[in-house]
């Protein structure tokens, strides 16, 4: 938008006041308390992200980001919490589709004092001046206090603000004016994020673009891997389709979760059985076991065709049966 006039702007950093962050931190108000993570809670009670900081959720298209922070915002929502979800990917149907399919009332989705869901098109900030209308929407809707704000996703919000992705300038710019002050009124926030399409490597530790990303956020960050495939149910069948994401840790600032990990960066697996009416039961267990069900399934499968062949070789010897089951 560079050299367009803009309608109602205001000089940064606003028209509001604002105390200098050059002003000594009173320590003595500072707990030591060992900080905890307290959201997104997998069956055995261990938690992945942390309330009143960034978080980030990265992984490649498609590798079932949204279903992970949607349930997020579902255990959040039934313990009476507030959820923004700030979406410049998707439309309100398919919002309102995936959180009803998890379970949750609409009554409650479509109350705005309990979830609120916004498409931002137009910047806050452009060429050095803030857009006073939506400063003054966004300061409402601090006012409101969510408790997680998800902002869906990394890339389309920098792009809204005519920044770039792979700038880490404009990546700390970004944080600073645009993710941060949500944390400064006491907001968990989870920002969603992209892989390369090219990147598949498991240990990769950083989302598309510049490294600021991670360096600059204080909670955590947990890469999306879909191991199991899901989709719609196709129907003929009672049984649900299984579809399982991995979760893995590649930066914990506080150490909060890896102290509750242990010596693994294997966050979980985030479960999701599609029904056939719709309805999707989620879960995030530990991490691994996808994989010992697998194996169990294999060796089932084994035993079985083991079995057909003693029962068509009949009394034989040995050698016979071994060479049928080679």
């Amino acid at each position: 938008m560079s050299g367009e006039e803009v309608p109602n702007v205001v000089e940064l950093p606003g028209a509001e006041e604002r105390v200098s962050s050059y002003r000594p931190v009173d320590l003595s108000t500072v707990s030591t308390e060992p900080i905890v993570a307290d959201m997104l809670e997998r069956e055995d009670g261990v938690h992945l992200f942390y309330r009143g900081r960034i978080n980030w959720l990265f992984g490649q298209p498609e590798s079932g980001k949204t279903w992970v922070a949607a349930l997020v915002a579902k255990q959040i929502i039934e313990a009476g919490g507030r959820v923004l979800w700030l979406d410049m990917e998707d439309l309100p149907q398919t919002f309102l589709e995936r959180m009803t399919s998890l379970g949750i009332d609409r009554a409650e989705i479509i109350d705005q004092d309990r979830v609120r869901y916004v498409q931002p098109r137009e910047p806050l900030f452009t060429n050095g001046k803030a857009w006073a209308d939506n400063l003054a929407e966004r300061e409402a809707l601090m006012a409101w206090g969510p408790d997680l704000v998800v902002f869906d996703a990394c890339a389309e919000s920098m792009g809204i603000e005519g920044m770039s992705v792979s700038s880490n300038d404009d990546v700390a710019e970004w944080m600073a004016h645009v993710i941060r002050p949500w944390t400064d009124v006491g907001s968990a926030v989870l920002v969603l994020d992209h892989l390369p399409k090219s990147n598949d490597n498991v240990g990769d530790r950083f989302p598309i673009g510049g490294q600021h990303k991670l360096a600059g956020l204080d909670g955590t960050a947990i890469r999306a891997k879909i191991t199991q495939n899901f989709g719609r149910h196709p129907g003929g069948t009672d049984e649900p389709v299984r579809g399982v994401i991995e979760l893995t840790v590649t930066k914990d600032r506080s150490g909060g979760v890896r102290g509750q990990l242990g010596n693994t960066d294997g966050a979980g697996e985030l479960v999701l059985d599609v029904h056939p009416n719709g309805g999707i039961g989620a879960f995030i267990r530990e991490a691994g076991e996808a994989q010992a069900e697998r194996k169990a399934a294999g060796n089932a499968e084994i035993i079985g065709d083991v079995q057909d062949i003693l029962r068509e070789l009949g009394p034989v010897g040995f050698r016979a049966i071994y060479t049928a089951i080679r």
